[in-house]
């Protein structure tokens, strides 16, 4: 999980303002079960999202994370969800994600 976050922290620092280039930055975590967090045969959910947004917000405390994520969900089904999280996105805080993992 640190690796991912070091990655994904480097690519948000720019190196004329430092970490002030990360405020207000969001992240939408987008899938299927893996992301929804699917574990013990649906007994339990767990999405990796909830380590990422911890791990990022150690160094950047103003970073959104969002979890979008449906157990099952095919390709014609995550299709039409992505867009539809990118239109709330845009409606709710009139810009869009800055990263979706």
């Amino acid at each position: 999980h640190r690796t991912l976050v070091c990655f994904f922290l480097f690519n948000m620092t720019d190196s004329t303002e430092g970490t002030a280039a990360t405020a207000g930055v969001s992240v939408l975590c987008f899938g299927a079960s893996l992301t929804e967090g699917y574990c013990c045969y649906g007994r339990r959910f767990h999405p990796y999202s909830i380590q990422f947004e911890k791990l990022l917000h150690e160094q950047h405390p103003t970073a959104r994370v969002v979890t979008n994520g449906y157990s099952g969900a095919g390709t014609v089904q995550l299709l039409a969800r992505l867009k539809e999280a990118v239109a709330e996105q845009q409606m709710q805080f009139a810009k869009p994600y800055d990263f979706v993992v």
